[in-house]
């Protein structure tokens, strides 16, 4: 039992966010999408994480709420906030929001 507990594996979500402006959002979404699945391999290739990206890209409150409360539920231990671009940056403040919420904080 003690060497499961030395051997588990960080559980790290990776959240990306974009331009709020809809037009710029979906002009870069496969930008945006293929920098969070580079960093995703680049972490998983270390063979000590396991890693659980966003489902979305965040570009507004809506989709930041949902894909806070989703990396709560997935039990991460960490989220990393990848801006691969310039994006607006209240959006941070409302995913971590909805992940320490989901603590009890």
């Amino acid at each position: 039992m003690e060497s499961e507990k030395r051997m588990r594996r960080l559980k790290v979500g990776i959240l990306t966010f974009s331009d709020g402006r809809e037009y710029i959002h979906n002009e870069l979404l496969s930008l945006n999408r293929g920098y969070q699945e580079r960093l995703a391999k680049a972490l998983e290739s270390t063979g000590e994480l396991d890693v659980v990206q966003g489902c979305e890209i965040i570009s507004n409150q809506q989709v930041a709420q949902n894909e806070g409360r989703s990396m709560a539920r997935e039990g991460c231990d960490l989220t990393i906030l990848n801006y691969a671009i310039w994006c607006y940056p209240h959006l941070s403040a409302v995913v971590a929001r909805e992940h320490v919420k989901s603590w009890g904080g």
